[in-house]
């Protein structure tokens, strides 16, 4: 790898990867980083930061990769709080936030790179995400206004017709990320996302208050208000497994720490902070879908005589929608 360690080396890159028991995907993506890093000649610092991984991840890195930046948490700090551990110790001009279940490909590195020399007035640089065997993945969002919210609970809670609004839903958004040439966009995925080290000495780091989910919302809407620049850059092809790290998380799918809740959680927290004058839009939205999500599912599963887990699942987010309300006003009193 072209992997710089010596102070006296400049590196061009600060690649930052966090880990949470994801040992295997790490070292896969560790050896597709590696590869791409030794054919495009660049010189880069490689950060792993692990939230306290219990699968061996750290000694399988230490032992595999010597030359990598390892920093071991005692605790998971969340996905927010372990990048910037990393952005904060590196210095060079280009930092790339890869996930451990990201695969680079052999010119994504080196079509990034030339990307932000390409244009240099953009700030963020992101690539085409395709699963595993080659299927198309969304890499391009808007960032979340209580209207797409509107229309992402109206696909995914709005029983029983969520399919007749998913399919609409789906299309819109995935239709952002099927272009074939360099484009200007609003939200990048920070699966694989390269941002001009100026860019957060300007707008500061990932939001620590997002655990996991909504930290590309927070970080690109902050970028919009300072009229920062991301384009989606398609020649760069990166391998995306999502969501490797939710496996574990998800045992308990219904429970305060499973990946819904949780991406629910930082939604919340997203919306009620940055749109302060919808507040009561985006409560009732709230409270008038997943409640009636929670009602419908509770009937059907009394009507069949069945547990009511799935139906527990939804009456957790409705307690959700005050719980993140109350947060947010104690965090910003006057600002709510």
């Amino acid at each position: 790898m072209n992997q710089s360690r010596d102070l006296t080396v400049e590196p061009k890159i600060d690649v930052v990867i966090v880990s949470w028991n994801t040992r295997q995907m790490t070292l896969d993506c560790l050896e597709a980083l590696a590869s791409a890093l030794e054919s495009c000649k660049i010189i880069a610092r490689v950060w792993v930061v692990d939230n306290a991984s219990v699968d061996g991840s750290v000694e399988s890195i230490r032992m595999n990769w010597p030359s990598v930046a390892l920093i071991e948490n005692d605790a998971n700090r969340g996905f927010a709080a372990a990048n910037n551990q990393a952005i904060r110790l590196g210095d060079a001009p280009l930092v790339l936030l890869l996930n451990s279940d990201a695969l680079v490909t052999s010119s994504a590195i080196d079509t990034l790179v030339r990307a932000a020399e390409l244009y240099p007035a953009a700030d963020f640089f992101g690539p085409k995400l395709t699963f595993p065997d080659g299927r198309f993945q969304a890499s391009v969002d808007r960032i979340t206004t209580p209207a797409e919210q509107l229309r992402y609970l109206l696909a995914f809670y709005f029983l029983p017709v969520d399919r007749y609004f998913r399919k609409s839903f789906q299309a819109r958004r995935h239709g952002l990320s099927l272009v074939d040439r360099d484009t200007k966009v609003e939200l990048l995925s920070a699966a694989c996302l390269m941002v001009r080290r100026s860019a957060f000495e300007r707008l500061g780091l990932l939001s620590e208050r997002y655990f996991l989910f909504s930290e590309e919302n927070d970080l690109f809407i902050r970028a919009k208000t300072q009229a920062l620049t991301a384009m989606f850059i398609p020649k760069a092809v990166v391998v995306h497994f999502l969501g490797s790290s939710r496996s574990a998380v998800d045992r308990r799918p219904d429970g305060p720490f499973s990946s819904n809740h949780m991406f629910m959680r930082s939604r919340l927290k997203f919306l009620f902070s940055h749109y302060k004058r919808a507040w009561w839009r985006l409560w009732i939205m709230h409270y008038a879908i997943l409640g009636w999500a929670a009602i419908w599912v509770s009937l059907k599963d009394l009507v069949r005589g069945r547990s009511i887990r799935e139906a527990r699942q939804y009456w957790r987010l409705v307690g959700l929608v005050g719980q993140v309300c109350r947060e947010v006003r104690s965090e910003c009193p006057s600002e709510v």
